[in-house]
């Protein structure tokens, strides 16, 4: 196999990295061994999660973010996720996000970023792709990350935007449109375990306990349902993205049994997408 470096110096590079909430600590592990061997992509497209590792790529702030995982807790997402909303259309409105997006990502316009940056939302007044390259940074992500039901939807010029898993969980098709020669994909929707008979993350038991919904060990939340039933439809739509339009590199970290709203486990997640970009830079 062609080393991935060597690749990347005739041809205009893309880093792709797709939708999976949690599992998308694994991107910054993908980020740090991309590092490590001098690798800059010149175009980073994300989906969801992917838009928010993206931007960090852009902003060239991985060691900060590096930092604040080994201090990330659970006390910490709780912090973050746990911020219900008064609105019918969501229970987080994502405030809280966002802040600490900005005190981690100094850039505020995409124009800021050192990479062409693509973000990928669903337009929920439609239903079709949105694909946010200009303009405020902040906003490309919240709509990008905007998971239906758990995220009130974000509203931009009029128009409201959900997650842009549903329609492109890997956007491979956003790199190639972007003018990509190379396109180096994550896949962190691979391998999905079944569903545990107990919630599937700590996020989940309290924002079950807010909204009074069922958390009885034997059977399963509203929070776990939805979760699961996203979880098989990503999957799919994103074996369907690889198959039409196919990365040079698929990079597949070993992150299936991490569910979405599992934010605690970013070490091991980490580690994961380390270990799977590093097996991909073969010289």
């Amino acid at each position: 196999m062609q080393s991935i470096f060597k690749r990347k110096r005739s041809k205009t590079t893309a880093l792709v990295l797709g939708s999976g909430g949690a599992r998308g600590w694994a991107h910054v592990g993908i980020l740090k061994a991309l590092a490590e061997v001098g690798i800059k992509p010149d175009i980073c497209v994300g989906t969801s999660i992917g838009s928010i590792a993206a931007a960090i790529q852009g902003a060239g702030v991985l060691d900060k973010v590096l930092a604040f995982a080994e201090r990330f807790d659970f006390l910490q997402a709780t912090k973050i996720f746990v911020e219900p909303s008064f609105k019918k259309s969501g229970m987080i409105r994502g405030r809280r996000m966002i802040k600490l997006l900005e005190e981690l990502v100094a850039a505020r316009d995409i124009s800021e970023l050192s990479c062409r940056y693509a973000a990928v939302a669903t337009n929920l007044d439609n239903g079709e792709e949105t694909v946010f390259s200009g303009g405020s940074l902040m906003d490309a992500i919240r709509a990008s990350v905007s998971i239906p039901g758990l995220f009130t939807p974000a509203e931009i010029g009029g128009a409201h935007y959900v997650d842009g898993g549903l329609v492109n969980p890997l956007p491979v098709s956003v790199a190639r449109a972007m003018g990509a020669d190379y396109v180096i994909a994550v896949n962190i929707n691979n391998k999905r375990q079944s569903p545990r008979p107990v919630p599937i993350s700590p996020i989940e038991k309290i924002t079950a306990k807010i909204f009074n919904a069922a958390t009885k060990p034997s059977k399963m939340t509203v929070f776990e349902v939805f979760a699961h039933s996203l979880r098989i439809a990503e999957d799919r739509m994103t074996a369907d993205c690889i198959r039409l339009t196919p990365p040079d590199v698929l990079v597949e970290p070993a992150v299936g049994d991490i569910a979405t709203l599992d934010f605690t486990r970013s070490r091991e997640a980490i580690e994961a997408g380390y270990i799977a970009m590093k097996e991909k830079l073969i010289f």
